[in-house]
């Protein structure tokens, strides 16, 4: 369907915090691209805000299998196809950006992590942090950091960076308002020792740290445009920022607006290979922008792209058949659930302001003399039971991942006994709903319901085409908006939309989901307030991890998502890599300690710093 999943794990070595080791507490990590606080999903319909047994690295049968290859080369570019970028100017800077799935393959080139997250989905690795230890309460984290990390342009990292960089996350207009009933603070205790404050008990709190909110940007880049600083983290772009700068592999060179960016070799980045030589391998990668996921299979193909990731099924399945003189792997057997393919609903029919409205099928624009249909939990359980989600698996998908039925997968052991409860497919007790609320609101005709799509995305196009029967098969039509990425993902955090394409959730720790169900969370974009929801995940956030009231509280979050409905459910996102035969060594990146395997690409995010070139 064209979604852009936000899921990356990583493989490690357990790292101590404190007294508890987060290998046998089973303390995990989501990794998604488009959350602020980790690559837990959260994404708009092919945009996740925000992880292995490994699955079978298979690729075409002429080829060898993908995996680690112990060679090595220095020289060379690699071009990386990916179907956005960063939208704007402060989009790409640091804990402040707003990623999606591409825009966290070029932030991995240009930042590092605190932390990042074994491929067994719970081990913890050291990034440019080294440690960290709670208090009694966990509500205070000690956290310690590498020594001797500088940033491209010489300058050192160390406890005020940290500190800089939470700030600026804090004074971010959508960014601040996610994290404000989690954080309360971040202080420096010494010049490599920072003290994260949280406002909640929250024995899972490293998990944080491995996305995001965790990319440390240089405090002071220069705005060349107004002459002053741009406030600490300034951004790329026109107008108003200065070039990215972090302590990552690669260093700016360029940067065009929805078509390439290019990274040079940063000649002084502290990281080593498990021989202790100097990473990264490569001289320069390049981010190449192709929204159709087909255009970036046919580069590919062509040779004007070395890798390239998609969600698509049909494209996936294209790549699973065999492309000759290419190697791939999936996420989809990773350990770790799922981001899900969605339809997400503005329950609450008001925009931000707090006014009533909907999104005019005339204009396509929010309209405040409107009602919103969707509003209304029958509508919501009338358009759940529209939906066969197995046909939609096989049509749509290709049958690639499975059709879900909550934000957990029936092997999780967070699933629900007997399952969630959602609605099943019964379009005629759909539209006897349907039919029941037309009789009283005086409606004489179907419902016109306006869906966000993101524009030039042939799997998109596609699911409409089998989303648009089947409602109107309840008494429903759907008008199509189709928005580009940056814009749909506006539409959610102001909240003028009613329905649209969205994909989101999964990873390893449920504890990730937090801001997006939370009451009143600016990042809850379906404005679901449900306190038997809060009350539960204020409850498995303070549970030692493993713990029975740590899963039967997150289950019974998933029990009342079918209840409340603000996510139609569809199927499980899966994502993709394919790369050329003269790319090596793009699979299962180590971490910091130069040998512990990382899981390396998932969830359509990929490190460039251990990969190479045979020629």
């Amino acid at each position: 369907m064209g979604y852009i999943s936000n899921a990356t794990y990583t493989r490690g070595v357990a790292l101590k915090v404190g007294c508890i080791s987060q290998k046998e507490d089973s303390m995990s990590v989501a990794m998604d691209r488009r959350s602020f606080l980790t690559r837990s999903a959260a994404t708009a319909g092919g945009v996740a805000f925000s992880g292995t047994v490994v699955d079978a690295l298979v690729a075409d049968s002429a080829l060898a299998t993908v995996g680690k290859d112990p060679g090595y080369r220095y020289g060379g570019k690699v071009v990386v196809g990916v179907g956005s970028e960063a939208p704007a100017v402060k989009t790409f800077s640091g804990s402040q950006g707003h990623f999606d799935g591409a825009g966290y393959c070029v932030a991995l080139a240009v930042y590092d992590l605190l932390f990042t997250t074994g491929a067994d989905g719970h081990t913890l690795i050291p990034g440019l942090a080294l440690s960290a230890t709670p208090d009694s309460t966990y509500k205070k984290w000690t956290i310690k950091l590498r020594p001797g990390v500088l940033f491209h342009n010489g300058d050192p990292f160390n406890a005020d960076v940290v500190v800089k960089n939470y700030l600026a996350c804090v004074a971010d207009a959508t960014n601040g308002l996610a994290i404000a009933p989690i954080y309360a603070g971040c202080t420096k205790v010494d010049n490599l020792t920072v003290l994260y404050t949280t406002k909640l008990p929250w024995t899972t709190f490293p998990n944080s740290l491995t996305g995001q909110l965790a990319f440390m940007a240089h405090p002071d880049v220069f705005d060349t445009v107004s002459g002053k600083a741009a406030g600490p983290y300034g951004s790329f772009g026109t107008p108003g920022g200065g070039n990215p700068i972090g302590t990552g592999p690669f260093k700016w060179k360029n940067w065009v607006l929805n078509g390439q960016n290019i990274w040079d070799r940063n000649p002084h980045y502290w990281g080593k290979d498990a021989a202790g030589r100097q990473l990264p391998y490569l001289d320069q990668v390049e981010f190449k922008v192709l929204v159709d996921d087909n255009s970036r299979l046919q580069a590919l193909q062509a040779g004007t792209v070395d890798l390239m990731t998609t969600g698509n099924g049909g494209t996936i399945r294209t790549i699973q058949a065999g492309i000759s003189g290419a190697t791939w792997r999936t996420d989809q057997a990773d350990p770790k659930d799922p981001g899900a393919n969605m339809l997400i609903v503005n329950t609450a029919g008001k925009n931000f302001l707090g006014q009533a409205g909907a999104v005019d099928p005339g204009t396509l624009a929010w309209n405040t003399s409107l009602r919103s249909h969707v509003s209304d939990p029958n509508i919501r359980k009338a358009m759940a039971m529209a939906i066969n989600r197995t046909a939609f698996l096989n049509i749509v998908d290709g049958g690639t991942g499975v059709a879900v039925d909550g934000i957990y997968q029936p092997k999780s052991k967070y699933y629900p006994k007997g399952g969630p409860g959602y609605p099943a497919f019964n379009p005629t007790a759909g539209q006897a709903l349907v039919t029941a609320y037309k009789k009283a609101h005086g409606i004489s005709t179907n419902l016109k319901i306006v869906v966000d799509l993101i524009a030039q995305n042939s799997g998109q196009v596609k699911a409409f085409s089998f989303l648009q029967p089947a409602f109107a098969a309840i008494g429903i039509t759907l008008v199509e908006r189709w928005l580009v990425t940056s814009d749909l993902i506006t539409t959610k955090i102001f909240k003028t939309y009613d329905l649209s394409a969205w994909s989101q959730f999964g990873g390893t720790d449920p504890a990730n989901n937090f801001v997006w169900l939370s009451q009143g969370n600016f990042v809850n974009f379906a404005q679901n307030s449900d306190p038997i929801i809060q009350k539960a995940m204020l409850a498995a956030l303070a549970a030692k991890p493993g713990s029975s009231a740590q899963i039967s509280n997150w289950a019974l979050v998933d029990q009342r998502l079918a209840i409340d409905l603000p996510y139609l459910w569809l199927d499980s996102s899966v994502s993709i890599w394919a790369a050329n035969s003269r790319v090596k060594n793009w699979a299962y990146a180590v971490g910091a300690d130069g040998k512990t395997q990382m899981t390396n690409p998932g969830g359509g995010a990929i490190t460039c710093f251990q990969m190479y070139v045979s020629s």
